[in-house]
């Protein structure tokens, strides 16, 4: 019988910590005993503290580390991460503050880690069910399949459950390889760009590097709100997504990767051959290894073998079914050719992807947007002009 825990991650955002708490204890535990870890790195706020310690958590055992001093972002991370040894736990459903979990997220937490925690190919799960690829900045839609999971190559931080076993695998691969190498190709630009203090990027690594897959839901069992703080420039509700409500579900979860939808660290699919690569975002800038390209991209420097329409929805599904049209390239990696001199509407794209819809409404909208970007960087460039001017004088 595996043992189970919780660790709630906090800083200095009280508010947000006392939402979180308000949502586990909201959640169905079936019965279970389940500790709650709250670990709160050093800050010059006691409130968070003080929000932890006055908590009651009917649950089972409440835990309350402390840290005495800043430890940071991602070293505050990587040491909760200790606490499943520290505590006995065989694996931990991990919430930063501006996180929020669905009422059923234990009994899909405890399903998945009873069906992988002991499959090698699995680093981790995913409580988070993505509908934007953060780093193109477009919709997600993963293709449906007869299970209530899918993989893909990219270690999640809105929500995941971290499994005592393949932790201790990553903490090793922390210690003992170079890892501070992060140049463009396997791992995805939006990726290489996360900062000093980030934490996740190595996670991430760590998967494309070990060939290691998340387990994402097709239903999420987290959001996040990504709350204002020293690692969110503030409140927006792109990421927010729908919560699964059913707590009573048993759910068809495949047992291996062969046997399920799979994408890789750019959430693009995967093709089983290991002769296609797939670069529909066009985020990619390595295609070795590969025989045929099939990309959004129109002016590639390859033959052109073929090209579909972007009407189908997940856009990979355009290839698999042949749909005619113009918007996705197939190249043959093996010959040079002319560029495609061809591409689909901008608007077409934007249109597609649900982020425009062409009517006099989102019309203003945009302009009205643009107008006042305009206007504010003319008013900055204007205020910084006139305190050089004020600057020179003073020193005259």
């Amino acid at each position: 019988m595996s043992r189970f825990g919780i660790i709630v991650i906090g800083y200095n955002r009280a508010e947000s910590v006392e939402r979180l708490l308000r949502g586990l204890c909201d959640a169905s535990y079936d019965g279970d005993s389940v500790t709650l870890i709250i670990s709160i790195d050093k800050s010059d706020t006691t409130a968070v503290c003080e929000v932890a310690r006055s908590f009651n958590w009917k649950y089972g055992e409440k835990i309350v580390e402390e840290q005495i001093e800043r430890l940071g972002l991602k070293n505050h991370i990587l040491k909760c991460g200790s606490y499943m040894e520290k505590y006995g736990l065989d694996a931990v459903a991990v919430f930063e503050d501006d996180i929020y979990p669905a009422k059923a997220f234990y009994e899909y937490m405890k399903q998945t880690v009873n069906q992988y925690q002991d499959n090698p190919d699995i680093a981790g799960i995913s409580l988070y069910g993505p509908q934007m690829n953060k780093g193109a900045g477009l919709p997600f839609v993963p293709r449906p399949s007869k299970y209530d999971v899918f993989f893909v190559q990219y270690a999640e931080s809105w929500g995941q459950v971290w499994l005592r076993k393949q932790w201790a695998q990553f903490a090793q691969w922390l210690t003992t390889e170079n890892n501070d190498d992060f140049e463009r190709g396997e791992i995805p630009p939006f990726v290489c760009g996360f900062g000093k203090k980030s934490w996740l990027k190595y996670h991430i690594k760590y998967c494309i590097e070990k060939n290691k897959y998340f387990v994402y839901p097709y239903r999420s069992y987290s959001t996040c709100f990504c709350d204002a703080g020293e690692h969110s420039g503030g409140d927006i509700t792109l990421y927010q997504t729908s919560l699964e409500e059913s707590t009573s579900r048993d759910l068809r979860l495949p047992d291996s990767l062969e046997d399920a939808v799979v994408y890789d660290a750019f959430f693009e699919a995967i093709d089983r051959t290991h002769t296609i690569c797939f670069d529909l975002y066009g985020e990619k800038d390595i295609y070795t290894g590969y025989q045929k390209l099939v990309t959004c991209r129109s002016n590639l420097p390859y033959r052109c073998i073929g090209t579909y329409g972007l009407q189908m929805k997940p856009h990979e599904m355009n290839y698999f079914l042949e749909i005619p049209g113009n918007g996705i390239y197939v190249y043959d990696l093996k010959e040079k050719g002319v560029a495609n001199k061809k591409s689909v509407d901008p608007l077409g794209r934007l249109n597609y992807y649900n982020l425009y819809n062409p009517n006099t409404h989102t019309a203003f909208a945009l302009y009205t947007h643009l107008l006042k970007k305009q206007i504010n960087y003319m008013w900055g460039r204007r205020k910084n002009l006139v305190r050089k001017i004020r600057r020179k004088l003073h020193l005259s």
